[in-house]
Parts: structure tokens; sequence; C-alpha cells
């Protein structure tokens, strides 16, 4: 319970506001460099007021093993990533989510964007 009233308190003050501005910020970015570089991001999610961006980006891979596969190479290489694989989503339409962080650095993510360019470019044709 204590837990709990802590995290209520820290999203209502300056600085869980601040938290929630820069976890989106950095979405954007990391989503921006990989659309950048050609690779199949979801977009903003459209909602009754507009779009908005969430904190996961979701990369789009479309075969199971092939991203089971990005998914392994990314690890070992320090990027965390989950993988939604059928039937979680539909036949060839499998994706890497690469959840953000507000305490995420412009390093951080320029690391992960390059790093997830570089296996993706490695992934057999």
């Amino acid at each position: 319970m204590g837990a709990a009233l802590a995290s209520v308190r820290l999203i209502r003050s300056d600085e869980g506001k601040d938290r929630a501005r820069r976890v989106l910020d950095n979405a954007e970015i990391l989503r921006g460099g990989l659309q950048s570089a050609g690779l199949d991001v979801a977009g903003r999610s459209s909602t009754p007021h507009g779009d908005t961006a969430a904190p996961i980006v979701s990369l789009h891979i479309g075969d199971d093993l092939v991203a089971m596969s990005l998914w392994k190479n990314l690890y070992d290489r320090g990027i965390f990533t989950s993988a939604a694989l059928h039937p979680a989503v539909p036949k060839s339409g499998a994706i890497l989510r690469l959840c953000v962080m507000a305490t995420h650095t412009e390093e951080h993510l320029s690391t992960a964007t390059e790093q997830i360019i570089e296996a993706v470019a490695e992934l057999p044709s």
C-alpha cells in the first residue's frame, strides 16, 4: 500500500509530470530514428482527443522466427526488447516491443537506434 501511495504522490508531483513528458519525448526520438532508417515502426496512437505517443515503440518484423532471431541478436548487444508472436499477433505480424524510460539519455537512445538498425541490416533477405 505504501508503494502505491508513493507512486501516486510521484505522479502528481512536478517531478512526475516531468518524467511523463520525458518518457514520451524519448519514445518519439527512438521512433523517429528508426523511421528515418526506413524501419517499419508503428505510428502514434489515435484517441478521441487526437493522437498520442506511448512509451512503447513497436518494430514490425513479420515472421516469428526472424523476430526471435532479431530479439536474440539485440539481447546479445545489450538492447532489451520483448517479442510478440502468433497467436498474440496475427500470422506474419510479429513485432518487437521497445520500451523507453524517462531515465534514458539521448546517448542511450542513439546507441539503441544504431544497434537496432545494424541488427536489422544483418537479417537475411
